[in-house]
């Protein structure tokens, strides 16, 4: 629509479906949300709410958290900064050839967001985050490599591939939180989110135009890399202590 209208009807169109779906969601999601503050306000039968469980460990939050910067930096600074930039740029690439290359990557994204999520049920949710992480990794090293739009393609289907891991930290929080996974751990969640959605489009684009892409798509590699390691140590097996007996 972009390359065929203008850009003003792109964005529109864009407008329009993010306005559609915003309407939809505050009709749908809100009486429940109402229904829901009501209840725990008054909980059945006039007993007490029930207290808060026991603490969550603040260096697994923190691994945590990393992953959802991290993850968030991928996005931002790959798909939304580098994709874009390198395509138009270094190869060239129509508006309405990017376009086809990314959707191509949402489609697969689409069908593999149900599997992943009930992968992470079954087998745990570090041995899918991981492999996410790592998928994501391989697109954003694969990306300033490509010479042509098959490669392009590729590159940018794994990074988006590789976001079906973006919902597991948030079932980590609430598993970690134990039930109380409320609006501070929520507020936190989109904060972090936010912080690495701003942050990764101002410094990528700053070391695209200071190095190139391959300096770019390396800031991101090291920060979804770095974010990913610290996952693992903390939160995998290893970094898991026992809980101290109680006398």
């Amino acid at each position: 629509m972009s390359g065929s209208a203008g850009w003003r009807w792109g964005f529109g169109a864009a407008a329009l479906a993010v306005g559609a779906g915003w309407l939809t969601a505050a009709w749908r999601v809100l009486p429940s949300v109402r229904t829901v503050f009501h209840e725990r306000l008054a909980p059945a039968g006039g007993g007490v709410a029930p207290g808060p469980g026991p603490g969550a460990s603040p260096l697994a939050l923190f691994a945590i958290y990393g992953v959802v910067f991290g993850l968030a930096f991928g996005w931002a600074g790959a798909i939304t900064t580098l994709a874009p930039l390198y395509g138009g740029q270094a190869l060239g690439l129509s508006a309405a050839a990017i376009g086809r290359a990314l959707a191509i990557g949402y489609g697969v994204e689409a069908i593999l967001l149900i599997p992943v999520g009930w992968a992470a049920d079954t087998f745990g949710r570090l041995r899918v985050l991981l492999p996410g992480l790592a998928t994501l990794l391989t697109g954003v090293v694969l990306l300033p490599l490509a010479g042509g739009l098959p490669g392009y393609t590729v590159a940018c289907g794994l990074v988006i591939v590789g976001m079906t891991a973006w919902m597991i930290p948030a079932s980590l929080l609430a598993e970690h939180l134990h039930g109380r996974f409320g609006g501070r751990a929520v507020g936190m969640y989109r904060f972090t989110t936010d912080l690495g959605m701003v942050g990764a489009p101002a410094t990528v684009g700053w070391l695209t135009e200071w190095g190139g892409f391959g300096v770019g798509a390396a800031a991101v590699a090291l920060v979804v890399a770095t974010s990913g390691g610290v996952a693992g140590l903390v939160l995998g097996p290893r970094g898991r202590r026992p809980p101290r007996s109680v006398r």
